[in-house]
């Protein structure tokens, strides 16, 4: 809305370049921008109006009522915030007459009453004003925001007592917030608090329990976090667990110099590396800030050969439940040496672990075993070692085997092993769980069976394998989707006839409302009544509509993307253009490009994965690229393909890197 006054031979031009917020708040601070254009000096100034467009009691602060602009311009007010006026109404202190103070109480009553009503609303107006005109521009209203602060999602449900840093994703943005840990006497705040916009993050303080709390307690080892801003107070879904640190302190020895001296020496006359370790095995039980020992930094570094050298020293100088102790021990993160050497995708390092006795099924924040961690392991070798149970181990931990499968363990997503394999497109993994026992059927907590999952992706491999080993064909999740259902909304002539062929029934399909419309098509209709498709026919068939295309492209632009008819349905994504194909030594020549300079950051927005840097931030060490985690979040994004990392790239004039993935695929 823009109006003018006092003619308009030198009316400024004002309007919204970007205007302000559907909501405001009373701590979140308001921008906007506007756009100018005058041929003379203007004063610039800013009020707010009611939705009727009055002159509201709120004021806007800190004051920018004089904005000098000599010429056209574009002109950003940020950092604006909407508070209250100081009170303007005060009862005179010589008032006593008894039917005056009664109607002064009625009249701050009522304008109470309209001041409340109209804080719930407010437009704001900006004035551009020369000696002789003036212009104005009006915001649409905009509306006061009383959806209460909630957490959408937290980096660890369960942390540990040494300096973890935690993230936490909110509702909406926050500016004014406070967190604190109450340890029953006193609430302690956290360390090095940050708040981006959503995103908070924190470290957890180094808690100095009273005295009076019994440590052993079951009661007293579990502390509550919260959140806190000017209007609320939250408790995280998170809890701390104090971690009894006194008996590795108490046990570790000082070792003496003469010790050292001699293993020295014996290392000078022998070269045998041992001899300079074993006089330091009792502090290969001591832990870092983060919880981490000895075993965890060479795992998580790759030093398999100084990873070989402390458990051949911890295995011959340390007692059974001593070295059980230390091979065994999470970090602040729940991880064991083995969870990071999985993670390094380092096959020696699991090897050494393994034998040395580390086990399989310590879960770790976020209830994921060594099984779950292969998703992110780009090396048969290491499925090999975590899958395969010794003849030894199998006889040790009979009991054990009986009770529980390790592969059929959930994460705090409710996620198995073979969920993590389908949604990370891992074929050969897959295969890999299924031949080493892991269930195909437990469903994650939205009843989603891994075969849901892979016909959700569109993978008809992961779909084909997980059919041809007996899975349920017909299960129902927490929404009523079947697997039938799935694939006859996506229209996958091949997947529908696959299940059917499985075992899958028509009444899976359902009924009235809960039927796919899909299911009347006529090509699935086809397949429903007994015709199949041969996939080496939809891949000639793509073959001849892609040679089609491009001789077409020359005369009218194509959107193949916006095709929905029949053909199109029976078109499929080949294997190879998925990011889960590229190698893991192609990662990791790409990250030596992308690693320098932050060009990660350029090809995250290209990509459409800007919201993803933040994070990639947050979790990133000295021992991880942020290359390689961008690559391993876009892989989970449906529809990830090579070709559209390659174009990103080719954007970006890294034709180096396009070459890497070009000669990869090629090698595949």
């Amino acid at each position: 809305m823009v109006t003018s006054l006092f003619g308009a031979s030198t009316l400024p031009v004002i309007q919204f370049e970007a205007p302000p917020s559907s909501t405001f708040s009373d701590h979140i601070p308001v921008s906007f921008t506007v756009t100018l254009s005058v041929n003379q000096p203007v004063i610039v100034t800013v009020n707010l109006l009611t939705a009727d467009f009055r002159p509201h009691h709120l004021v806007i602060t800190p004051q920018q009522s004089v904005v000098h602009i000599a010429e056209s311009t574009t002109h950003k007010f940020e950092n604006l915030y909407i508070t209250k006026p100081a009170e303007t109404i005060e009862q005179d202190p010589v008032q006593s007459a008894e039917t005056d103070h009664q109607q002064y109480s009625a009249g701050a009553n009522k304008l109470d009453e309209r001041w409340t009503e109209e804080e719930e609303s407010i437009r704001i107006m900006v004035e551009a004003a020369t000696a002789c005109a003036s212009s104005v521009i009006v915001s649409d209203i905009i509306h006061r925001d009383n959806v209460p602060l909630k957490v959408i999602e937290v980096s660890h449900t369960i942390v540990r007592n040494t300096k973890e840093t935690i993230w936490l994703l909110l509702s909406k943005p926050v500016v004014n917030i406070n967190v604190f840990v109450d340890i029953g006497n006193r609430m302690l705040p956290v360390e090095r608090l940050k708040i981006y916009d959503k995103l908070i993050i924190f470290s957890l303080p180094t808690l100095v329990l009273p005295e009076k709390i019994d440590k052993t307690s079951s009661s007293t080892n579990s502390f509550k976090i919260f959140l806190r801003n000017d209007t609320q107070q939250l408790e995280l879904p998170v809890q701390l667990h104090i971690s009894d640190t006194s008996n590795i302190q108490n046990t570790t020895e000082v070792v003496d110099k003469e010790a050292l001296t001699a293993s020295l020496f014996e290392f000078a006359a022998e070269g045998e590396p041992l001899a300079l370790v074993k006089p330091l095995v009792a502090l290969l039980g001591v832990f870092d800030n983060d919880g981490c020992s000895v075993l965890h930094v060479a795992a998580r570094n790759k030093q398999n050969f100084a990873l070989k050298t402390m458990l051949s020293v911890l295995c011959e100088c340390s007692s059974e439940e001593e070295r059980q102790r230390i091979l065994n021990a999470p970090n602040v993160r729940g991880q064991t040496a083995l969870h990071c050497a999985v993670r390094a995708g380092d096959p020696d390092c699991v090897h050494y672990l393994i034998s040395a006795g580390a086990k399989r099924n310590v879960v770790d924040n976020n209830l994921d075993t060594v099984a779950h961690y292969l998703g992110e392991a780009y090396n048969d070798a290491i499925y090999k070692e975590i899958l395969e149970r010794s003849n030894s181990e199998e006889v040790e931990n009979r009991s054990d085997i009986s009770r529980e499968n390790i592969l059929a363990k959930k994460n705090c997503h409710g996620y198995t092993p073979a969920h993590i394999a389908v949604k990370k497109l891992k074929l050969s993994l897959l295969e890999a769980l299924i031949e080493a026992g892991a269930p195909v059927d437990i469903p994650d907590n939205d009843g989603e069976t891994p075969l849901l999952t892979a016909l959700y992706m569109d993978d008809i491999d992961a779909v084909s394998l997980l059919t041809q080993h007996n899975c349920n064909v017909n299960v129902i999740s927490n929404n009523g989707d079947t697997p039938l259902k799935v694939a006859c909304r996506k229209k996958n002539l091949v997947m529908i006839g696959r299940l059917l062929d499985a075992g899958s029934t028509t009444d899976s399909l359902g009924t009235g409302d809960e039927r796919p419309v899909e299911a009347d098509d006529e090509d699935v209709q086809r397949i429903l009544n007994g015709e199949r498709i041969e996939l080496s026919n939809i891949y000639a068939q793509n073959s001849l509509e892609e040679q089609e295309i491009n001789e077409l492209q020359g005369e009218e632009s194509i959107s193949i993307a916006a095709s929905t008819d029949a053909a199109t349905s029976y078109r499929l994504r080949t294997f190879k253009d998925d990011v889960s194909c590229l190698d893991y030594l192609t990662r990791l020549r790409l990250s030596k490009i992308l690693d320098v300079e932050d060009k990660w950051t350029i090809l995250a927005d290209h990509l459409g994965c800007g919201h993803m840097v933040e994070f990639i931030r947050v979790c990133l060490d000295d021992s991880s690229s942020p290359t390689m985690m961008l690559l391993d979040q876009y892989e989970q994004v449906p529809n990830a393909n090579l070709s559209t990392v390659t174009q990103s790239l080719e954007a970006m004039g890294e034709t180096l890197g396009v070459h890497l993935i070009k000669a990869g695929n090629e090698q595949e």
